[in-house]
């Protein structure tokens, strides 16, 4: 195979790939909706380093010259790759958006049956037959309306399940007043809702429970890779007179990832060379090698950073987050609870 033809081949996979077609409309359909978004001249400049390639390298026929932009080609690939993730995220964004969107819309329906309630159970009993209609009417809209947003709503997932639980209560207030028959309520509103809750609390994907699963396995990952240790953290030299001294210099952490880090550094001697002024090298360690005698494997600085930021996030997010979790896990089962109660009293 020519270099030619493979680049050609590489570039025509590329440009032809419906992930990458798939990534430039949905980025230039996103960009302004997210600042996650990539500039869609990411992607063109992908296309057009493929492009250059050809023009630069398109008459060699070396296999040494394939070798020499495979390196390309793949880092384009990661390209594409790496925007794919962040397409992933822009989901994610988009779709956050829409929840939030959604539960606001949802909270102004509630709203309307919470002030409206009492005005429409009055006008239900007004003599005026027309009057009566009209506010059936605007009941059975709002009702439809609240059913529509509920379950949009509740389709997106559990972190709004306070909403969900009051868009229960206004729909029953709203079935009471369209005269719904309790076997309604028993048999179809409530069961309904119980499953919501019923699901919030088990262990499914993108539950209360596999999130906070989900965050409690990530701390304990967190707790074993951030504990007290010693590091080696570089190899260096002294010279005192004709003797050079190696050392092994060392950062020690004591603490651990709820309560904080400190740190310590000392080193320990691993030898020395002394330069005779006549006859052979006398020492414990008789290494010439200036890489090995002044190697600085991690930077102290880095490390107690690292540390300590992950003390911060630990204590700032991950520990009110299983707390927050566990509170509103809480609550589900409660509104459960008082689902199955009012299911029972229909009984």
């Amino acid at each position: 195979m020519t270099a030619k033809t493979f680049i050609q081949t590489e570039s025509s996979k590329i440009l032809t790939d419906p992930i990458f077609i798939e990534a430039v409309s949905k980025i230039s359909a996103y960009e302004d909706k997210t600042s996650k978004a990539v500039d869609p001249a990411t992607l063109a400049a992908i296309a057009g380093a493929v492009l250059k390639l050809i023009e630069l390298f398109g008459g060699g026929d070396e296999e040494e010259l394939i070798e020499a932009i495979r390196d390309d080609i793949d880092y384009m690939i990661s390209l594409i790759e790496e925007v794919v993730d962040i397409l992933k995220e822009i989901e994610v964004v988009i779709k956050e958006g829409w929840v939030t969107f959604v539960k606001t819309e949802l909270q102004s329906y509630i709203n309307t049956v919470s002030d409206s309630h009492e005005i429409w159970k009055l006008a239900l009993t007004s003599s005026d037959t027309e009057f009566r209609s009209q506010t059936l009417s605007e009941i059975t809209n709002v009702y439809t309306g609240l059913q529509i947003k509920a379950r949009n709503a509740a389709s997106y997932g559990y972190a709004h399940y306070d909403s969900i639980a009051l868009a229960f209560v206004a729909e029953g207030h709203l079935c009471k007043l369209l005269a719904k028959p309790n076997i309604y309520l028993k048999d179809t509103l409530i069961p309904r809702y119980q499953n919501y809750f019923t699901l919030a609390v088990s262990d499914v994907p993108d539950s209360l429970v596999s999130r906070q699963k989900s965050i409690v396995d990530y701390s304990k990952i967190l707790e074993t890779k951030f504990q007290a240790n010693t590091i080696l953290r570089s190899k260096t030299t002294e010279q005192r007179g004709r003797t050079e001294y190696y050392f092994d210099n060392f950062l020690k952490v004591e603490g651990d990832i709820v309560n904080g880090f400190s740190f310590s550094e000392y080193r320990l001697g691993t030898g020395s060379v002394t330069e005779p002024r006549d006859g052979p090298i006398r020492g414990t360690n008789k290494s010439n090698d200036d890489a090995t005698k002044n190697l600085i494997l991690q930077n102290s600085a880095q490390i107690m950073q690292s540390y300590n930021d992950a003390h911060i996030y630990y204590i700032d997010t991950i520990i009110p987050s299983i707390k927050t979790l566990s509170a509103s896990i809480e609550s589900c089962n409660n509104y459960k609870k008082s689902l199955e109660d009012i299911k029972a009293s229909f009984a």
